[in-house]
């Protein structure tokens, strides 16, 4: 990814473009679908959905953070800093994951790890803790997760609702430049609702659903999605503030539009932060395939609508 942010900053222009979408969408597909496995293997049950929660939450939270922090750099030097920044960023990124990074894979039932003890020069480089083949079947088996009701069901209502939240964060700069006449410094600062939105929804919504479970540990996983229901009236309710608001605006910028956007924000992470961790605990084992099968279907929702509009 530090490399397509090199070749969009130096050579610019729509093949440049082009060129850093396609190398993005194809390498940041495993980052984000492996997360969940990752924080399986990291924590115990009891701690797992605080930190699924948080790991949700800065998934959420990379694309409103984006022009909030970059907004006043393509306004004052060069939109193309940004892509210097984020390359000089990944390859910082790349360089102390690969010295400080420990591997999280956790193997159950194994007592060691061949791979591992290899004295190869390839192993000792890029150890390989599962000595399981790499087959085709590895790559089609997350998309069988979609036979059970725990993950499918999840998957799509996340899925909607993350789609509501893309429409504001697509849109939101679209209708503000030409309603308001924003600058792109201006716009950027927008996006401070929806920050403040997924950080409420994420503390917030975790305090009230911790209460809300206390005693009752048997049933917590299915009593955590009751409350998600309250994250799907906040995202409609949301939209709603922010789109009526925004009509009735004119051509003067107030604050109510973005009242509108931070309620939605709240629910979207609300939303999130329950039904996500639900269906990694649904699959423990196989949190891996359960996180390729959401981010799969979650791109597959997005890119039909898209279409569709």
């Amino acid at each position: 990814m530090a490399l397509c942010r090199a070749i969009t900053a130096f050579v610019g222009r729509k093949h440049g473009l082009r060129c850093s979408k396609l190398i993005v969408v194809r390498f940041i597909c495993p980052a984000s679908a492996v997360g969940s496995a990752t924080v399986v293997e990291t924590y115990f049950r009891s701690e797992r959905p605080r930190y699924l929660g948080i790991w949700t939450l800065m998934v959420t939270l990379g694309v409103p953070v984006a022009p909030f922090i970059f907004g006043f750099l393509a306004q004052r030097v060069s939109y193309r800093w940004i892509y210097v920044v984020l390359a000089i960023t990944n390859a910082v990124q790349f360089l102390l994951y690969l010295f400080l990074g420990p591997e999280t894979l956790y193997l159950r039932g194994r007592t060691n790890t061949p791979a591992s003890e290899s004295r190869t020069l390839r192993n000792r480089l890029l150890p390989r803790l599962d000595d399981k083949p790499l087959t085709l079947t590895s790559f089609i088996k997350p998309l069988k997760l979609g036979l059970y009701a725990v993950v499918t069901i999840p998957a799509v209502s996340y899925s909607m609702i993350f789609l509501w939240q893309i429409l504001i964060n697509v849109e939101m700069p679209a209708i503000f430049i030409m309603s308001f006449h924003l600058n792109a410094q201006e716009i950027g600062l927008q996006y401070l609702a929806v920050i403040l939105g997924a950080l409420i929804g994420e503390f917030g919504g975790r305090f009230v659903t911790d209460h809300f479970i206390r005693g009752r540990e048997q049933s917590a996983p299915e009593r955590r999605l009751l409350l998600s229901h309250v994250g799907y009236a906040l995202t409609i309710c949301g939209m709603t503030v922010f789109l009526v608001q925004t009509m009735h605006a004119g051509h003067k910028w107030n604050i109510t539009p973005l009242v509108g956007v931070t309620i939605s924000a709240v629910g979207n992470q609300l939303v999130t932060t329950l039904l996500i961790p639900y269906a990694v605990d649904c699959f423990r084992e196989q949190a891996g395939d359960v996180g390729v099968y959401i981010t799969f279907y979650k791109g597959k929702e997005w890119r039909a609508k898209l279409r569709h509009e």
